[in-house]
């Protein structure tokens, strides 16, 4: 066998043993993906409140996670209505952040957004935000003294399920329960389209 010929071979089956591994890696995806934060947050959509994730002496399944901040996130799923989220403010700093499945993250706040000391954010479908103009408008017709307007930050959704993070920091270890409190506190509730008219 001349040189050249050991070269074709090995090349040769360098190719093959790469579209292999190629072919393996890509059918092994699903397997390894099933456990991405939507899906171990999937459970969390029927509790009222956040579900802590991570925080100061907590374990936790989040990469390279600061140990600094607590995180407690709560899945929702917009076929059942509207998604309310709603955390108090009394941390030193806390931010809410919205995620989907296929587009990552979408939205992202901080407690300097609060009114009054609450974060409160609503998140729905174009649809659903459809149905709450109409009701707003019909309501501005019908009443003769306007209602004062819900404060909450209204946010449309790309897809229908997703999850809300929220993170609070414990700039001392002394703060660390407040901040695991404050990030367990956080309520996640579905907001019927009546209620968000005013």
């Amino acid at each position: 066998m001349n040189p050249f010929s050991r070269f074709a071979f090995a090349t040769l089956c360098g190719l093959v043993l790469a579209i292999i591994t190629h072919l393996a890696t890509i059918l092994m995806i699903p397997l390894f993906s099933e456990r991405h934060a939507a899906a171990r947050l999937a459970e969390s959509a029927r509790l009222e409140n956040a579900k802590l994730i991570a925080g100061p002496g907590h374990e936790t399944w989040l990469p390279r996670h600061d140990p600094a901040i607590a995180v407690a996130a709560c899945a929702y799923d917009l076929a059942e209505g509207p998604f309310r989220f709603t955390a108090g403010t009394n941390a030193p700093f806390q931010s809410v952040s919205l995620h989907s499945r296929g587009a990552g993250a979408f939205f992202a706040v901080t407690d300097r957004a609060a009114i009054n000391s609450e974060l409160d954010i609503v998140v729905m479908t174009p649809e659903q935000r459809n149905q709450v103009i109409a009701l707003r408008a019909l309501q501005t017709e019908t009443d003769a003294e306007p209602k004062e307007q819900d404060p909450a930050i209204e946010v449309i959704a790309p897809e229908s399920r997703g999850f809300a993070v929220i993170r609070v920091l414990a700039p001392r270890p002394s703060l660390a329960g407040r901040a695991l409190a404050a990030a367990r506190q956080a309520s996640c509730t579905i907001a019927p389209i009546e209620d968000l008219e005013s």
